[in-house]
């Protein structure tokens, strides 16, 4: 079950940047969203990953996320990755921070990207997974 999600672009008015990012399907459209959440069809060992590229802006230099899972079993939300990054902005130079992690996920469970500093600072983003 390969997936992998382009983020949709941020709606200009909107005052407030939501936390989590809405994702849509670029292939594998059987997927289940939930809650901005990607639904895991079956319990395996996933490659789970997400990509952004980032694009100096005035507002802020630093970017900060982690993919987070819902579980039935657990009743909580867990941290299953995480990346920060710091941009040196003396052009309009683009960066990538790249995360990617194997791991034991169960049947329901329910991942999303949880973007806490930089928002404005994605120019382009990807999350996804694929089970092995």
């Amino acid at each position: 079950f390969p997936a992998s999600y382009p983020a949709l672009p941020p709606t200009l008015n909107t005052p407030r940047l939501p936390p989590y990012i809405p994702y849509e399907p670029a292939f594998n459209s059987c997927l289940t969203f939930e809650n901005s959440s990607v639904m895991i069809p079956l319990t395996g060992v996933y490659f789970v990953y997400a990509r952004f590229t980032l694009q100096c802006q005035d507002s802020s230099l630093d970017f900060s996320m982690t993919v987070e899972r819902w579980s039935e079993s657990y009743q909580e939300t867990t941290k299953l990755m995480t990346a920060t990054s710091r941009l040196s902005c003396m052009t309009d130079d683009f960066q990538t921070v790249y995360v990617g992690e194997l791991l034991d996920l169960g049947e329901g469970d329910q991942l999303k990207v949880n973007v806490s500093e930089g928002y404005d600072l994605i120019n382009e983003s990807n999350f996804g997974h694929f089970l092995l």
